[in-house]
């Protein structure tokens, strides 16, 4: 559901060419949303959980102009208070970092839902690299049909 940068080929040019500036950008994971920002660029929302590969993992400090927001969500699951809030974030013009008690690996699905079309969605593969999902409706339908299957 969407592109693989490989490990070895994710650098600030391979994401700008999947998220050039302007673009709305998600992160979703610590090790993205980290890595996204060491390449100077803010996404609007970064999702972690503060941890990575599920061990203890503590982020980086967010940027001086990043709100900090939290929800809770289960391991496996997705909670309507983590929905809501990821829908209140996409909607926001200042950049957010939620901070997600539990686990943060499925709320890649209520981002594709809320996210604008052209907005770029990206999170971690483990041992393989980096996913860029461009939203549009095609995308959201998919997603939906997952979150009707997660709920």
């Amino acid at each position: 559901m969407g592109t693989l940068i490989l490990d070895s080929m994710v650098n600030k040019e391979a994401v700008l060419r999947e998220a050039p500036p302007g673009t709305i950008l998600v992160t979703v994971g610590d090790v993205t949303s980290e890595r996204i920002s060491g390449f100077g660029m803010t996404p609007l929302l970064q999702i972690i959980d503060g941890k990575t590969r599920r061990a203890a993992h503590e982020p980086a400090g967010p940027p001086p102009d990043v709100e900090i927001i939290r929800c809770e969500n289960p391991a496996g699951g997705i909670s309507p208070e983590c929905i809501e809030t990821i829908r209140r974030a996409l909607g926001s013009s200042s950049p957010l970092r939620l901070v997600v008690s539990g686990e943060e690996d499925l709320l890649v699905i209520p981002a594709c839902i809320y996210a604008p079309d052209g907005a770029v969605i990206m999170y971690g593969q483990p041992g393989r690299g980096l996913v860029a999902i461009h939203v549009d409706a095609g995308i959201r339908y998919k997603a939906k049909g997952l979150l009707d299957s997660v709920s």
